[in-house]
């Protein structure tokens, strides 16, 4: 499509006449009511009608229930439900649906909104592009202010004031432009991470055969955290025919020590993952790639986001993709409770919803009018109280902006030589992904129940450690440490100093992180019981909510480390184990905090 002499791939416009378009935007058009649809020659547009009735998609969409029904099956459905947004719940893919039922028309969105939409609600315009609608405008007259600097990917704002990302859990009425709220709409149900896969593995296998359906290449994004690996794992049946790709960004010698060390597991993990299941993988420094010249000034011009240009570069000029489809593992972050923890967990009130939002940098909330901006926000997508219905704020946030608003700027990047997948982008995915407790989100086992029903192998390398994940003990490879009569037999993220009569624990490294497993059993390996004196070196009482200690006998006892300084006692009896987990409820990066995990023994 071209608008105002300039190209925009796999591109749409929806506008209400009497807006003057001719000469200024070129493309297909197609008439839905009162409302023109013009779209470029790549954008994927399929429709089918009866009567009156008409429905339109844009993008591509699939059934997760049955990966047999063909695209008019599945508009044919969706036209006839008396319930369409419970089915839905069942549609993955990157796509638009405009559903015409008489006079009256409604536009929905995947559960990500992964495919733009962009919006002027007082002006009756919709677009993939922003700047498509402030062209348009302009040409009519309508003058369209700038932000002083640019808050795309921010909330639900664009570059331009009063154009907005179409946030995925509402729906629009085109003929009022209203919205209202189609997700959540019941309660969160609670299960086991166990019932949830039960539930899942249906869905999973559906969607494996609509892959195994694809024509065309297929590559997936891997690197040593948990998200990758779990596509990967639902890929098994079809690794044959995928590329699995990891791109490593940065020179190494400009970065922090930390960042440093994320890039040098990623490239650890990946390489044994090749070496040890023989898979096809390239790895790729994107240093080396980037867009140029015209081109890049151009897209910059085009796009709200530049995050993905060195892989734009790779894939359209090194390896001329065209319409591969990238298994992505975004969205994934909405089963792993990654929010933090020293805050109410149950926000009921605006006040405590809002400390969750996050995506915003920090110039942006030093704006003068940040407060009115963040309550025409939730104003705007009805964030009232009690919307999330048992979910987590934060997850909601999460999927409405940073996914809806962020994310799917950087998916526009790559079309048309990338069309993304991702398995969990259905609203029946997303519920059960929430569904287990705080626990066992926080701890990935639905993720590792997934991977081990699907890839069990995969579970052999460890995730974002350089360590495997095999248990050394059993294979009778564990290499022990004696102190006295007492034996670490299992050591985990920490380090262990002793002197007469003193064992002391201290996490490895000043970069902390919650997700990080800081863990030691110890075993009285004599015939007398072991009287232990457990206590911390942390008393600041400024600390406390930071760190606790979880010690784990026949019972569960967890207190602050600042409460441990005061000390706890305990027997172990001869053979007996217990084991001791400090668990930090935020990153840290220095070593104050390190040594504030030290966990004292005496015996």
């Amino acid at each position: 499509m071209y608008v105002n002499d300039k190209e925009y791939k796999y591109s749409y416009l929806l506008l209400k006449e009497p807006y003057e378009y001719m000469g200024i935007c070129e493309g297909h058009k197609h008439s839905l009511g009162e409302w023109t649809l013009i779209s470029s020659d790549d954008m994927d547009i399929h429709t089918y009608s009866n009567m009156e009735n008409e429905i339109v998609l844009l993008g591509y969409i699939l059934d997760i229930r049955n990966a047999g029904l063909d695209v008019e099956g599945i508009l044919k459905h969706l036209l006839y439900s008396e319930d369409i947004l419970d089915e839905l719940e069942y549609m993955n893919g990157r796509f638009i649906v405009l559903l015409k039922k008489g006079p009256q028309m409604h536009l929905y969105t995947d559960a990500s909104a992964m495919l733009p939409v962009n919006y002027c609600k007082d002006e009756g315009i919709l677009a993939s592009h922003d700047i498509i609608i402030k062209e348009i405008l302009e040409s009519n007259g309508i003058s369209v202010d700038e932000y002083e600097q640019h808050a795309n990917g921010i909330l639900d704002l664009t570059r331009f004031k009063n154009i907005y990302k179409f946030n995925p859990s509402m729906r629009l009425n085109m003929n009022t432009m209203k919205f209202d709220r189609i997700y959540p709409r019941y309660e969160r149900e609670v299960i086991k991470s166990s019932e949830a896969l039960d539930r899942l593995k249906p869905y999973f296998q559906e969607m494996i055969k609509w892959l195994k359906k694809w024509e065309g290449e297929m590559i997936l994004t891997l690197t040593g955290g948990y998200d990758s690996r779990v596509s990967m794992a639902l890929t098994n049946e079809l690794s044959d025919r995928i590329e699995y790709l990891t791109y490593l960004s940065g020179n190494k010698d400009r970065m922090t020590e930390r960042a440093r060390e994320i890039y040098e597991i990623d490239e650890y993990i990946v390489k044994e993952i090749t070496r040890n299941f023989k898979i096809k993988h390239s790895l790729i420094n994107l240093e080396r790639f980037d867009l140029t010249g015209t081109e890049r000034e151009e897209l910059k011009l085009k796009l709200q986001s530049s995050h993905s240009f060195p892989l734009l570069a790779y894939f359209r000029h090194n390896r001329k993709l065209h319409r591969a489809l990238h298994i992505k593992s975004t969205i994934f972050g909405m089963g792993k409770a990654d929010f933090p923890l020293t805050r109410n967990q149950q926000p009921l009130k605006i006040a405590e919803m809002v400390e969750f939002v996050h995506g915003v940098p920090s110039w942006f909330k030093a704006r003068s009018d940040y407060d009115i901006i963040l309550r025409e926000y939730l104003k705007r997508n009805d964030h009232h109280e009690g919307v999330s219905l048992g979910r987590h704020y934060h997850d909601i946030f999460h999927l409405e902006s940073r996914m809806g608003n962020w994310h799917s700027n950087i998916t526009q990047e790559t079309d048309p030589e990338l069309i993304e997948f991702v398995f969990v982008n259905s609203r029946k995915v997303l519920e059960l992904l929430q569904s287990p407790s705080l626990y066992e989100r926080k701890n990935k086992v639905l993720y590792k129940r997934i991977i081990h029903e699907y890839w069990p192998a995969l579970l052999y390398l460890g995730f974002n450690e350089k360590e495997a994940s095999y248990d050394q003990k059993k294979l009778g490879m564990e290499e022990e440490l004696f102190i006295s009569n007492l034996n670490v037999i299992d050591l985990h993220g920490m380090d262990v100093s002793s002197t007469k009569g003193t064992i002391t624990f201290m996490p490895v490294d000043e970069n902390i992180h919650p997700r990080n497993l800081y863990r030691a059993e110890i075993k009285n390996n004599s015939t007398k019981p072991a009287s232990l004196h457990l206590k911390s070196a942390f008393q600041k009482e400024a600390g406390r909510g930071y760190i606790n200690v979880k010690i784990i006998t026949e019972d569960h006892t967890t207190m602050d480390m600042v409460d441990l300084a005061k000390g706890y006692r305990m027997e172990l009896a001869p053979f007996e184990t217990f084991v001791f987990q400090i668990e930090y409820t935020r990153p840290f990066d220095k070593l104050s905090w390190q040594k504030a995990g030290r966990l004292i023994i005496n015996y």
